[in-house]
């Protein structure tokens, strides 16, 4: 009879542990696992809305970037032009013709000159357009000698921020 009784002891045990902690235990692990669930839910929506809020704010740096580099690109270019005319005006060369057209990153402007003159003239405005602090590179020179001195057609960059 003492098996009995111990196996009847040994069963209101299991039962007690069973109901007592395995039961309220496995409930908290079905709770939490909800939780778990609905905090990742939650994460993923607020995660998309991060995600949409940085890429609006990275579409809005894109634009006000392009807006200040047309903006320097429009100063670069004026600014490379008048730096020309003033150099063409101060060397004594004649029909100067000058174009200027934005330029291809890090290139801010494309100046193009042709002007005619003596070969003193035409060398003094050249040194005036590349000497340092011009802010211009020489691209490209072509000289073409003529019959009144010589003709000159210069092709001149202006690289950086457009200044």
């Amino acid at each position: 009879m003492r098996p009995r009784i111990l196996a009847g002891l040994l069963m209101v045990v299991a039962a007690g542990l069973h109901f007592g902690f395995t039961q309220p235990a496995r409930s908290r692990a079905t709770s939490a696992a909800d939780e778990y669930k609905r905090l990742r839910e939650a994460r993923r929506g607020v995660q998309a809305q991060l995600t949409a809020a940085e890429r609006r704010r990275a579409a809005r740096v894109r634009a006000l970037e392009a807006t200040a580099v047309a903006t320097q690109t429009g100063r670069g270019v004026a600014d490379a032009r008048r730096a020309v005319v003033e150099a063409a005006s101060r060397s004594g060369v004649a029909g100067v013709r000058v174009s200027a057209r934005p330029g291809v990153a890090p290139v801010v402007a494309v100046v193009r000159v042709a002007a005619r003159g003596s070969l003193r003239d035409v060398l003094q405005l050249t040194a005036a357009l590349v000497g340092p602090g011009s802010g211009l590179a020489l691209g490209e020179a072509r000289y073409q000698p003529t019959s009144s001195g010589l003709d000159v057609e210069l092709t001149l960059l202006r690289v950086g921020a457009g200044t």
